[in-house]
């Protein structure tokens, strides 16, 4: 595992049609799925908050967080800089 070895942790984020953020999928962009539909799809698939939580474990890793963003939909911006808040 990346932490286990030392190394940082870079994540697409993407909000899903019902407001969580989750990385995208190899199905491509979830804005159109709710959480549920998506882990239907790709039960693997981590929401933002369960990787702040794994990363705990963690406090010297590195994480990029990159925001993935569709025009015409709302890019979750705002919803990130409140989850990253302590």
């Amino acid at each position: 595992m990346a932490l286990e070895a030392g190394l940082g942790v870079e994540l697409d984020v993407q909000l899903t049609q019902d407001g969580h953020h989750d990385l995208l999928t190899p199905q491509g962009p979830v804005f159109g799925l709710t959480l549920e539909a998506l882990r239907a799809l790709e039960p693997w698939v981590p929401t933002l908050g369960e990787v702040l939580a794994l990363l705990e474990a963690y406090p010297k890793a590195v994480l990029n967080v990159e925001l993935k963003s569709i025009p015409g939909f709302p890019s979750g911006a705002r919803a990130l800089g409140e989850a990253l808040r302590p």
